[in-house]
């Protein structure tokens, strides 16, 4: 597990201590944006809640990334030079949008309220996808092929973990298509890296 993902388990562990106290108690502010809901919450509800991973957290983590993994393919549609990255950015971006309806319809049904309570993860989004309009040609296709591997690897890596954990089926169901997904995409975009040179 990288930094930035473990960062994110930190941080939305502190959402269920935030569930915890009355509305009055936090201090929490709540934005919509283009990767996700975040939370900003208290640093010390982070560090007292580190191990947590919750149900809410988890739709929380899967609907930012496929979230920032549809604003990369969203730009990848007019950067790639390879037709077959194209593609692939123009499957991902179908695909994506249906797993995060998917994910809101979950949320919807359960009545959960997920969020995420800091804003590393976009922030090591936002540079990676600076770094991506940086580029052009041949060298997007590579650095495009390279982020969706690793996004897709850690996603999967997150995955596996809630699922030992999991017991609403609704959400062990929903994490088990989710884990298919990631893996076919996972394959697509390994075998697509191999190609480009």
């Amino acid at each position: 597990m990288n930094r930035t993902f473990r960062s994110c388990i930190v941080i939305l562990g502190a959402l269920v201590l935030g569930a915890a106290c009355s509305a009055k108690d936090r201090d929490i502010a709540t934005r919509d944006t283009a990767a996700g809901v975040i939370d900003s919450a208290p640093t010390n509800a982070v560090a007292a809640v580190a191990a947590l991973l919750s149900d809410e957290n988890v739709m929380a983590l899967v609907d930012t990334t496929y979230a920032a993994a549809l604003e990369m393919e969203l730009l990848a549609q007019g950067k790639a030079s390879d037709p077959r990255v194209k593609a692939l950015a123009n499957r991902g971006v179908g695909q994506h949008q249906l797993l995060r309806k998917g994910a809101a319809n979950v949320i919807d049904q359960l009545k959960i309220s997920p969020a995420l309570p800091d804003r590393d993860p976009i922030k090591d989004h936002a540079s990676a996808m600076n770094e991506l309009r940086s580029k052009t040609g041949k060298e997007f296709d590579r650095a495009f092929l390279d982020r969706t591997v690793k996004m897709q690897e850690e996603l999967l890596d997150e995955v596996d973990d809630a699922l030992k954990k999991r017991t609403n089926q609704t959400i062990r169901t929903f994490l088990e298509q989710t884990k298919g997904n990631i893996e076919a995409d996972l394959k697509a975009a390994r075998d697509l890296k191999g190609t480009i040179g």
